[in-house]
């Protein structure tokens, strides 16, 4: 079954069950229903329709040529706001002027704003936070002689404007500043070396720390604008194509019925990186070569997948739309990304050596499908409301996981470097999600609330509903599919996928109490011969949690040995083996090291040092094994190892092990070093992303260090939050 038949399936179970608000970009549509009709463009996008479809057809043609008058779009958003009832945004021309040397910006908002003739003397209103107000100006009924408003206040992430005047019409210019961030939100500045950048990245929001707005998903400005002022970098890209430049300010495309949140920037000096699929560029820093020949492949699969799959050229996802995707492969954040012609996404997810880990492929090529995916589902399919997310959310990440299980598919078999898409679906997400659900604490991804709150906004959008949600939806493509596509695995497949539910169930039930785990310990020694990624994820995932209670080291005894006699924690060099095993092998003998077997822990110091010179790091080391071995080294030595370490730190120009490194080193047990080795994540010897890695390596990797973390927590509060 294809995908976009698929969804169609989905979205038809989903219209049995409950009326959810949907719209296309520029078309609001009422329910699932006729949201099932913009899935179908399959057929009506760059064919000619036949009469049963020319309706549709034309319909979205002239909501594309904005033929619909300027009335009904204001009518149609004055009906969805929820910021300030009565009143929409007709055009916000926003331009920015950075000062990266201060860590500052001003902007210029430049507003057209119509009001309900029944609010029209009430005040107005603009989500608004963490930015100064330096002058207002406003002109009233469309008039051109500005003058100060009667007054205004910034309180509770809102500006408001007291107009003193009774009009339908308002222009405003407003003149404002604010800072610029380093961990990702809104407008902020990255660096590496010498160098930086510039990007801006709204989403879910944000846009209120960057200009003054309607940041809110229920109601789009009619036109908005962006321009950009006082940059001096060879590239730049935002959601519409360049317009012009003059006198220094860089004036993009404006965009018809745009959302704030969805507007994206990057500006950099990177260097481009060839790619054969059209209109696609992917960058890198300089310095860093041989590691983009994976991802480049990955991308050109991935797009042309997505791009057949939806009958949706990726250049006429939106009118107006800069036609070329920029992907900006950054070495300091972190951030999923949602604007829709570039993308930043970190490094140790998109820059591969040869010989990559499986576990780096497992997550780098999956978070760069999930990253092209949102250019579909978010774009030409998006959500009234957030209470609807977990929709585009589940049919994005379940496309971008057909891209990933396409793109590791060999036909022949002969390739055993591929990985298994499948059960890694089934045991990140499907069993994660079941994980999550064991905790009552966990938020549903659906609520009865109306007024989302930016908090809530946040904890829903990056929470547990990037799990839970493809997990239902593709549970709920297995019972509509009519093919047995999705099924097909041979008998010892199927017994370990089964073997794999069943200790999942079992430790997710014991650790609700629902039943003791007198009951549940069985079962799971019922995986004493298996070797297969699903069954030892569910039980590494679920063992992490008993180590609390002195649990897994008994349970790692009596489990391990038949997989260690199996795969051994010392495998042959160039040897040609499974990816699979490889992960399963990785997976196992991290966990099992940690928790202090000591088969594993004498296998992790015979791999560390070179055995022709024991002064080095042992540059040999399987790839998959490395966090196990450099964790455990670390863990059982002393400053010796760790001196090592830093100097194997200083030698690499990978992202993905100079990031293994760095959470290994918290697995010492020197609370001298540990809490040095906190402080030093105030400063800027480490990325922004990093430092965060640092410190959840360390609270995760003993009690004792744990204690230690929440006493740099303590004497540190005021310069952690000022990080």
């Amino acid at each position: 079954m294809g995908v976009h038949n698929m969804i169609c399936v989905l979205l038809a179970i989903v219209v049995s069950i409950t009326s959810l608000p949907l719209r296309t970009q520029i078309e609001t549509v009422t329910e699932l229903s006729d949201s099932l009709k913009v899935i179908h463009l399959e057929e009506t996008i760059n064919n000619k329709p036949d009469d049963n479809k020319s309706e549709l057809h034309s319909d979205l043609q002239h909501e594309e040529n904005h033929n619909i008058s300027d009335e009904i779009l204001v009518s149609r958003n004055l009906q969805r706001n929820n910021i300030r009832p009565g009143m929409t945004i007709f055009s916000n021309e926003i331009t920015l002027t950075p000062d990266l040397n201060a860590g500052t910006f001003t902007g210029v908002a430049e507003i057209d704003v119509r009001l309900s003739s029944d609010t029209s003397e009430d005040e107005v209103v603009f989500s608004f936070d963490g930015l100064n107000v330096n002058s207002i100006l406003q002109s009233v009924g469309g008039g051109t002689t500005y003058e100060q408003p009667a007054g205004f206040d910034t309180e509770d992430g809102l500006l408001t404007i007291f107009t003193g005047r009774n009009s339908v019409r308002f222009n405003f210019i407003i003149n404002y500043s604010g800072s610029l961030d380093s961990w990702g939100n809104g407008l902020y500045r990255g660096n590496y070396g010498t160098d930086t950048y510039l990007a801006m990245n709204l989403h879910p929001t944000n846009a209120r720390r960057v200009f003054p707005c309607f940041d809110d998903i229920t109601v789009p400005a009619n036109t908005f604008s962006l321009n950009v002022a006082g940059l001096n970098y060879q590239n730049m890209a935002s959601n519409t194509a360049v317009q012009s430049v003059e006198d220094g300010v860089t004036k993009f495309t404006p965009m018809i019925n745009s959302f704030p949140y969805l507007w994206g920037l990057v500006a950099h000096n990177m260097n481009a990186v060839s790619i054969q699929f059209q209109n696609v560029i992917f960058y890198i820093r300089q310095g860093v070569m041989n590691q983009d020949a994976l991802s480049s492949s990955a991308i050109n699969s991935f797009f042309s997948t997505l791009t057949e799959w939806t009958k949706k050229p990726y250049e006429e996802i939106f009118n107006g739309q800069e036609e070329r995707l920029h992907i900006l492969a950054v070495p300091d954040v972190d951030r999923d990304w949602y604007a829709l012609s570039t993308i930043s996404i970190w490094e140790p997810y998109v820059l591969m050596e040869l010989g990559s880990p499986a576990s780096q492929r497992k997550t780098g090529l999956m978070k760069l499908a999930q990253a092209l995916a949102r250019r579909w589902f978010g774009y030409v399919l998006m959500p009234e409301s957030w209470n609807s997310q977990w929709v585009i959310s589940g049919l994005g990440t379940t496309a971008a996981f057909e891209a990933f299980r396409i793109f590791q598919t060999d036909p022949s078999g002969a390739d055993v470097t591929l990985l298994d898409a499948d059960a890694i679906f089934l045991s990140d997400i499907i069993q994660e999600s079941l994980y999550m659900d064991g905790y009552p604490t966990i938020n549903p991804i659906l609520t009865s609330e109306e007024d989302f709150e930016e908090d809530w906004v946040r904890s829903h959008v990056n929470g547990p509903l990037r799990f839970k949600a493809p997990a239902i939806i593709r549970m709920l493509q297995l019972t509509m599919s009519t093919t047995t596509d999705y099924i097909q695995q041979s008998a010892a497949q199927m017994l370990s996928t089964n073997l794999s539910q069943l200790i999942d169930d079992a430790l997710n039930l014991a650790r609700g109490g629902h039943i003791g785990y007198e009951v549940a310990m069985p079962i799971v020694l019922g995986m004493e011969h298996e070797t297969e990624y699903v069954v030892w994820k569910a039980f590494v995932r679920n063992m992490e949690f008993l180590k609390r209670f002195l649990l897994a080291l008994r349970m790692i005894r009596r489990t391990v040995v038949g997989l260690e006699q199996e795969l051994t924690f010392t495998p042959e060099l160039n040897v040609n083996e499974p990816a699979m095993t490889s992960l399963v092998r990785g997976l196992v003998m991290d966990h099992a090291c940690r928790s202090n077997y000591d088969p594993c822990i004498a296998a992790a110091v015979d791999w560390f040092r070179d055995p022709n010179d024991n002064t080095i790091v042992n540059p040999n080391i399987p790839a998959d094994l490395r966090p196990a071995v450099y964790c455990t080294s670390v863990m059982i030595g002393g400053e010796e190892e760790r001196e090592l370490l830093f100097n194997r730190l200083s030698l690499i120009t990978n992202g993905y092990e100079r990031l293994v490194i760095l959470e290994s080193l918290a697995c010492s047990q020197d609370t001298g070093f540990i809490l040095t080795y906190l402080q030093e994540t105030l400063g800027d010897t480490y990325f922004v992303e990093e430092r965060s890695r640092i410190f959840k390596a360390v609270v995760q990797s003993s009690r004792q260090n744990l204690a230690t973390a929440l006493q740099f927590i303590s004497i540190n509060t005021n310069n952690i939050r000022q990080a």
